[in-house]
């Protein structure tokens, strides 16, 4: 039963990763939409950053999506290998309550 219950949560960690890189990808199209990555105006140099107040939140939300993705699809993985280890140790090991018998 722990093995499903493991198996369960790195599943779900997993989907709020791929939830997360969802938003991130959105939020960093946005973010890029709202800065000069093209070239700057009258000669100036590229920047980087947003021109407007939309730009710097999606920055930030961008930013703070890339973070959680990256940490949800790692302890997803995490989980899920130790689902896997749980359940290679069961499936090898002897089952030592017969032997007690």
């Amino acid at each position: 039963m722990r093995i499903r219950r493991w198996t369960a949560l790195g599943g779900r960690l997993l989907l709020i990763g791929l939830g997360a890189v969802a938003w991130a990808v959105l939020a960093t199209v946005v973010s890029f939409g709202q800065s000069d990555v093209n070239g700057g105006f009258f000669g100036e140099e590229p920047s980087w950053t947003p021109r407007s107040p939309i730009g710097w939140v999606a920055s930030v939300l961008a930013w703070a999506s890339w973070a959680v993705a990256a940490t949800s699809l790692v302890a997803g993985a995490v989980v899920l290998l130790g689902a896997l280890v749980l359940a290679v140790r069961r499936a090898v090991a002897p089952d030592d309550r017969i032997d007690q018998r």
